[in-house]
C-alpha cells in the first residue's frame, strides 16, 4: 500500500471534495487482516503535511489491529510526512510492530527480504549514496522507493535501471510510491509496480480507483493482484 496521506482532508484538484485518508488507511489495514497477510509494505507518505489528534487515533487503532493479528508494518518516509505522524510510527517501532526500512534490508520471512530508501528530491538523489548491496543472497528481494522513475516516466530524475545495476542480478521486485495512480508497467529487469493511493488523490481525469496490492511469494515466485478499496 502507499500514499495514504493521513491528515489530508480535500482532493488535490477538487478543493470542495472532501476525502477521508485516515479512514481509508484503516480500511486498507482491515483488508490485510481479513486476508491473513503476513506483513504490510508501505511505499511512503503514510501521513500528509499535518495530521490531527483524531487522525492519529484512527491510525493507532489500525496499528492495534495489526499487533493483534501479528502483522508487521514495513515503511519508508515520503515527501509529505509530518512530525506528529513520524513520532507515531516510531512509537509502534518501539512496540515491535513497525519497521522503518533501509538498504540494510529486513527479513519479512525466511525467504523474503525487503529493502527501502526514503524519498529524496530528484535533484538531490544519488544512487551512490543509496549504498545498494553488491550481492543479494535472498530467495526474493524487494526494493521499496518513493520516487517517480525512469524508464516509466521519461522526464523523471531517478533512473531505476541505474539503481538495479548495482546488485548482482538486481532486485526481484521493486515497488514505488509518489505516483497516486496504481500502475504495473513492463520492466525488462524484473517486476515493478506503482502502488498508487488508498484514497482518491489522483489528478488524472480517468484516475484508477484507490487500491492495495497483494504479493504472494511461493517457491521464489511472486504472484501479484490488485484489490480496489
Amino acid at each position: 500500500m502507499g500514499d495514504t496521506h493521513v491528515g489530508r482532508k480535500e482532493h488535490p484538484s477538487k478543493p470542495y471534495q472532501s476525502i477521508d485518508c485516515a479512514g481509508k488507511f484503516a480500511q486498507a489495514i482491515e483488508v490485510a487482516v481479513s486476508h491473513d497477510a503476513d506483513s504490510i509494505l508501505h511505499t511512503g507518505d503514510v501521513f500528509h503535511d499535518y495530521a490531527t489528534e483524531e487522525d492519529c487515533e484512527t491510525v493507532d487503532t489500525a496499528f492495534e489491529r495489526m499487533r493483534d493479528a501479528d502483522i508487521k508494518f514495513y515503511y519508508i518516509l515520503g515527501n509529505h510526512e509530518c512530525d506528529r505522524g513520524t513520532r507515531l510510527l516510531q512509537r509502534w517501532e518501539r512496540r515491535g510492530v513497525a519497521t522503518h526500512l533501509d538498504m540494510g534490508g529486513s527479513e519479512v520471512t525466511d525467504d523474503v527480504k525487503v529493502y527501502g530508501y526514503d524519498h529524496r528530491p530528484g535533484s538531490k538523489f544519488s544512487v551512490e549514496e543509496m549504498d545498494v548491496p553488491a550481492l543479494l543472497m535472498d530467495s526474493v528481494s524487494i526494493l521499496v522507493l518513493h520516487q517517480t522513475l525512469v524508464p516509466f516516466r521519461s522526464g523523471a530524475d531517478v533512473d531505476l535501471d541505474e539503481i538495479n545495476s548495482k546488485p548482482f542480478g538486481g532486485f526481484d521486485y521493486v515497488v514505488s510510491g509518489h505516483l497516486h495512480d496504481p500502475e504495473r508497467p513492463n520492466w525488462d529487469d524484473g517486476e515493478f509496480l506503482y502502488a498508487g493511493s488508498t484514497e482518491d488523490l489522483s489528478t488524472n481525469n480517468d484516475a484508477s480507483a484507490p487500491s492495495v496490492w497483494f504479493l504472494t511469494v511461493s517457491e521464489g515466485m511472486i504472484d501479484t493482484h490488485r484489490r480496489k478499496l
